[in-house]
């Protein structure tokens, strides 16, 4: 099954990890205080996914945690990089 990703690290309080179809309709999604990669691992293991079943990670980009976004950003930009989604100039930034 090929699964797309969406990080929400916007609300500095909690992070939110989605596991989105196709369609970017929500298959789950894991949500708390923890770490982004706690989460994430959280979330593969719950639905069976495996890395290399993602297709596309996002993070959101806008929200009340500057901070909060870049960190999500920096985690889909990794993933994206290390799995072979994205090339370098493709990774996606928060306009400021």
């Amino acid at each position: 099954m090929t699964s797309n990703l969406l990080i929400d690290t916007s609300n500095r309080f909690s992070r939110k990890i989605s596991l989105l179809d196709s369609t970017n309709q929500v298959l789950g999604f894991e949500e708390g205080g923890s770490d982004v990669l706690v989460l994430l691992n959280q979330l593969l293991k719950k639905y069976k996914v495996e890395l290399s079943d993602l297709k596309e990670i996002k993070a959101k980009m806008e929200g009340e945690s500057r901070v909060g976004i870049l960190i999500g950003v920096s985690a889909a930009n990794a993933l994206n990089y290390v799995l072979g989604l994205k090339p370098v100039g493709q990774l996606e930034y928060p306009e400021y």
